[in-house]
């Protein structure tokens, strides 16, 4: 069993992509949506901490009860998903990126259906493409529409070879740009040249964001946690839910991976196969979104200083599909946390993926 948190904001939010955003820089922040896994557990620990009166002051106190920025101890996350309450109080029902290999057939109905399935190029064919198959060779060249969303049970669809009617963004949320003005705190009035302005997220009514979570306990069922930039507020509601992704072992011949959220590769958009299977396991083609680049900063570096920004990591982003092929009997490795297929915090809500056979129908 786990705990599902549907999470709802109180007014608007604010995720900030991770990019410089300070004096002299870039006047815009611009928001991701859903936020990244680390936005998350943030808020989810910060909670913790507040739930079992843990002194802030207590730099020990704090790993005891939640651990480090890199030791998550017990908590384990999966999400966040884009979601909208199905019976409130009973059931939710998630949203997903339409995958990277759907082909549109009408945008003005906003239906998708999948793209011809991997097929080896014809010889003497000009690509410069890294894989061994290309996906949708049977395919007009067209430009597909984006920023569309499948429900659970579409995507399932989806994956069958059925033609869907996809979500557009603007029905599940609004970004709204908001301006403001830089204050000198010492003074107490707004800063010359200091004009900004915001990207915020509204969400439309039922719609906010599931996060499958384990780990601590003694959580009401319902309450209040601060969520994003600003630490605005939002409420959460709890339900219980005995849902996980099967894979199968042994894996199929042939199979494919949509990742759910968010991944991140040491070497870019390329996973290392042996780390996360077992068997000889190659993969055949890859339709992979566009990256997102996540930065941060050192709290620790002066406000004024050039090392105060971290260097940007480039994840693959949720919605990409890979397709592997086996040669003899393979399978998911069984130390995976989470069977996540990621390098880079699997505890936390990263490189969740579904897995399914990839069949020529």
């Amino acid at each position: 069993m786990t705990d599902r948190l549907f999470i709802e904001a109180e007014d608007v939010w604010l995720f900030r992509d991770g990019k410089p955003f300070t004096r002299g820089g870039d006047h815009a922040a611009h928001s991701i949506f859903p936020p990244f896994p680390t936005v998350i557990q943030g808020a989810i620990r910060s909670k913790e901490l507040g739930l079992k009166l843990v002194d802030l002051g207590d730099k020990d106190a704090i790993i005891r009860a939640v651990g480090t920025a890199t030791d998550f101890a017990n908590l384990r996350l999966r999400g966040p998903y884009l979601a909208e309450w199905d019976e409130p109080g009973r059931s939710v029902h998630r949203y997903f990126p339409v995958p990277a290999d759907a082909v549109s057939l009408d945008t003005n109905e906003h239906t998708v259906r999948r793209a011809s399935l991997p097929q080896v190029p014809p010889e003497g064919a000009a690509s410069n493409y890294p894989l061994p198959m290309m996906i949708g060779l049977d395919e007009a060249l067209t430009k597909g529409e984006s920023g569309l969303w499948l429900n659970d049970e579409d995507l399932e669809r989806y994956f069958a070879g059925e033609k869907v009617r996809a979500t557009p963004a603007d029905q599940l949320f609004k970004r709204e740009m908001r301006e403001g003005i830089a204050i000198d705190r010492a003074l107490k009035r707004s800063e010359d040249g200091m004009l900004y302005q915001a990207d915020f997220i509204r969400t439309k009514a039922g719609i906010g964001l599931a996060v499958d979570f384990v780990g601590y306990t003694g959580w009401p069922t319902s309450g209040l946690l601060q969520l994003g930039g600003e630490s605005r507020p939002a409420r959460y509601s709890m339900i219980t839910v005995n849902e996980e992704e099967r894979i199968p072992n042994p894996l199929p011949p042939k199979f494919f991976l949509y990742f759910t959220t968010p991944t991140y590769f040491k070497d870019g958009w390329k996973p290392d196969v042996n780390k996360y299977f077992t068997g000889k396991v190659e993969i055949a083609a890859a339709a992979v979104g566009r990256p997102s680049i996540v930065a941060g900063f050192d709290m620790t570096a002066s406000r004024d200083s050039a090392d105060i920004h971290r260097s940007g990591k480039r994840f693959v982003p949720a919605g990409s599909v890979y397709y592997f092929t086996t040669d003899g009997p393979a399978s998911l490795r069984e130390n995976l946390i989470q069977s996540a297929i990621t390098d880079y915090a699997p505890e936390i809500g990263f490189g969740q993926i579904i897995l399914k056979e990839w069949k020529n129908v």
